[in-house]
């Protein structure tokens, strides 16, 4: 009756990836690559990415892009663990509905069975 709470590989990651301290690394190593890439262009005597840094500017938005892409996949997977407890918070609902509904049920079958003695016990001392 009640959904298991099993998930996924890719759940798994998506919860990592949207976790803070991925998110402190990844931009630890985003600007660890920007200041090598700077320092080192600086350094060489023929510099191979001339001072706008073309190529920096292109690798770095294609790293952008990518973990974009990264982050919007873990934010979709992210959303299903709450699917999955409202589903499960639904299905608890209508079980305590059943158990109210039975109770009720209890409740008028007995309210009954006093009526049903009270007419008898009527019919008894005017009979």
């Amino acid at each position: 009756m009640f959904t298991q709470n099993k998930t996924s590989y890719l759940e798994r990651m998506s919860s990592k990836v949207l976790n803070i301290r991925f998110l402190m690394i990844y931009f630890l190593i985003f600007n660890i690559i920007f200041v090598s890439w700077v320092l080192m262009q600086n350094i060489l005597t023929h510099p191979f990415d001339a001072y706008p840094y073309p190529m920096l500017n292109l690798m770095l938005a294609w790293f952008v892009a990518a973990m974009d892409i990264v982050m919007l996949m873990a934010s979709v997977l992210g959303s299903r663990p709450a699917e999955r407890q409202s589903v499960y918070m639904l299905e608890l609902m209508e079980s305590q509905l059943a158990i109210l509904k039975t109770i009720k049920e209890m409740q008028e079958n007995e309210e009954n069975r006093e009526a049903l003695m009270l007419d008898i016990v009527q019919g008894i001392k005017n009979g």
